[in-house]
């Protein structure tokens, strides 16, 4: 019994995925709409405090699926990731493509990683 359920978490863990949106609450929906991505450089030293890392996924789940992963929907994860922290704005991000990910089930990804960071100064992403 215990080898079936270890089976079963370990099966159903590695199909990751995003976060739905609907989880958000008002305000980190709001947060979401209104997320900019960044690049740290561009922002004065110590104007902003980096909360976390976030991660986002996009995976074709299936072998004859004819939609491929795209980086929208990697970034999409990102930001609610990022919502979630209370993050301003998304830093630094990087996306990847990758083939089969046993591991996560998927038969190829895209997967973007960034820094969800908060802004003392929210007009210093106006410009972004």
């Amino acid at each position: 019994m215990r080898l079936f359920m270890l089976i079963f978490l370990v099966v159903f863990s590695a199909c990751a995925s995003n976060p739905s949106a609907t989880s958000l609450t008002p305000e980190q929906r709001s947060a979401m709409l209104n997320m900019k991505v960044v690049e740290s450089r561009f922002l004065p030293e110590g104007s902003y405090e980096i909360l976390g890392t976030v991660e986002g996924l996009s995976c074709k789940r299936n072998a004859w699926s004819s939609e491929p992963p795209t980086e929208a929907e990697a970034m999409q994860g990102v930001m609610v990731r990022a919502a979630q922290l209370g993050a301003d704005a998304v830093a630094n991000v990087i996306c990847e493509q990758h083939g089969q990910d046993w591991g996560r089930n998927c038969w190829s990804e895209v997967i973007c990683v960034g820094d969800a960071i908060s802004v003392s100064d929210k007009s210093l992403l106006e410009g972004q």
